[in-house]
């Protein structure tokens, strides 16, 4: 049965189908020699020939590409998720605590009266850990500022990510530094 093949603009092919009769479109006769396992270009002149080693590895590097920035991008956002919880409730609630510690740090620091509604936000935590309000307070600020620490790290990751995958030359370079730098970013992380 007949092939028959359909190129994009830059003349990659992007279709193939088997048929009687030529598709209506944009179709082209494959070559008597076509091998359904190989890629074919189309030249200016209509003439279509066997893709280059060179070219199958530019389009498998290119897809490649596009999959590490997918896995970067959802590692990454696993990781923020860690840091500023996993739903904007657990967010805000987050925010609201660090809102309240520091009213409270500032208050024992300048030996005023704790307000009483950052006493109630922090006191029921400071309850469960058999602590004061004052030492939860200080918990809070010194998780807060991990956290800042962490997503600012978070997001210099996802800069050098993006340099790593958009400077890898092959498949296997784009593969080794990406690894590298997920071990990188996963040491970085532990240690905070």
């Amino acid at each position: 049965m007949p092939t028959y093949l359909k190129f994009d603009d830059q003349g990659v092919q992007t279709e193939t189908v088997f048929r009687k009769t030529q598709p209506s479109g944009d179709w082209h006769k494959a070559p008597d020699d076509f091998d359904k396992v190989k890629r074919y270009r189309k030249e200016a002149d209509d003439t279509i020939r066997l893709e280059t080693e060179e070219e199958n590895e530019s389009n498998f590097l290119a897809l490649a590409r596009i999959k590490a920035a997918d896995e970067v991008r959802i590692e990454l956002e696993q990781c923020r998720q860690k840091f500023s919880g996993y739903s904007a409730g657990k967010n805000k609630a987050y925010e609201t605590q660090a809102r309240s510690a520091l009213r409270v740090l500032e208050a024992d620091a300048s030996g005023q009266e704790i307000d009483p509604l950052d006493e109630q936000i922090l006191g029921e935590l400071a309850k469960v850990r058999e602590i004061t309000v004052v030492e939860m307070a200080s918990l809070i600020k010194t998780k807060m500022d991990e956290r800042d620490v962490a997503l600012a790290l978070i997001e210099a990751y996802e800069d050098k990510a993006a340099r790593v995958i958009e400077a890898a030359t092959s498949r296997d370079d784009l593969r080794t530094s990406l690894e590298a730098m997920q071990a990188e970013l996963r040491s970085a992380i532990t240690a905070l």
